[in-house]
């Protein structure tokens, strides 16, 4: 005999919400009315009774309390219901034990992942300061020219003090010697002197506050340096 679209019935997994637990149950075809359901301890060793036995064989060793509980999607972010529309959840429960992972993403599509349990933070350092938006905080710009009066005497490539941030300098292009850039103190014998050694042409960018605290010294007198700053 055929079997007609009345008759035909549907083994599912749902979720009873009154008793907080998974249930088998059998339902109708289209899934309004539940007609039975696996008991808690079937007599016979058949499909259902396996299926409970793996049901109840599922346990999370890290504790019982429940800590928090998570909707299930499908891929597309649709939610997944039991027959009667309840929602499923999986339930994480307390302990010591990893009991799963948390998969962040970027905007950009990179993972950051962390175990469970550890809260991920991001941190914003209070004060007035604005945290949206990064600036050069550069507002000024000087330049200036300076020859060491005596080679192997260190000294400064400003006579005052003078604020920067940032501050460029070219050895000369007409060097024939070298020329040493650092604190004061610098030296430019080459191969044991101190400094970083420039010859002509060569460049280094330094972040400082001051113009009077870098130095410069040469191997040949008369010869130095251009240099621009920002402040």
């Amino acid at each position: 005999m055929a079997v007609g679209p009345t008759m035909r019935r549907i083994l599912r997994i749902v979720y009873d919400s009154t008793a907080g637990a998974l249930k088998t149950k059998i339902v109708t075809a289209a899934g309004t009315d539940a007609i039975g359901e696996l008991q808690a301890t079937p007599t016979e060793y058949t499909l259902l009774r396996r299926l409970k036995d793996l049901l109840t064989g599922i346990v999370l060793a890290a504790g019982t309390a429940v800590i928090g509980k998570v909707r299930l999607v499908d891929s597309d972010g649709t939610e997944i219901t039991e027959a009667f529309g309840h929602s499923l959840y999986a339930k994480l429960v307390a302990g010591l034990a990893i009991i799963g992972k948390v998969r962040l993403v970027t905007a950009e599509g990179h993972e950051v992942t962390e175990d469970t349990g550890d809260t991920v933070k991001v941190t914003l350092q209070t004060g007035t300061n604005a945290i949206g938006k990064v600036g050069h905080n550069k507002t000024g710009i000087g330049h200036g020219v300076e020859t060491v009066d005596a080679a192997g005497t260190d000294q400064p490539i400003v006579t005052s003090s003078t604020p920067a941030k940032v501050v460029i300098i070219q050895a000369q292009t007409d060097n024939t010697g070298a020329i040493a850039v650092g604190g004061s103190g610098v030296d430019a014998t080459v191969a044991t002197g101190t400094g970083v050694l420039l010859y002509a042409g060569d460049s280094i960018t330094l972040e400082v506050d001051d113009l009077a605290d870098v130095y410069i010294d040469a191997t040949v007198i008369n010869e130095g340096v251009r240099f621009t700053y920002l402040t």
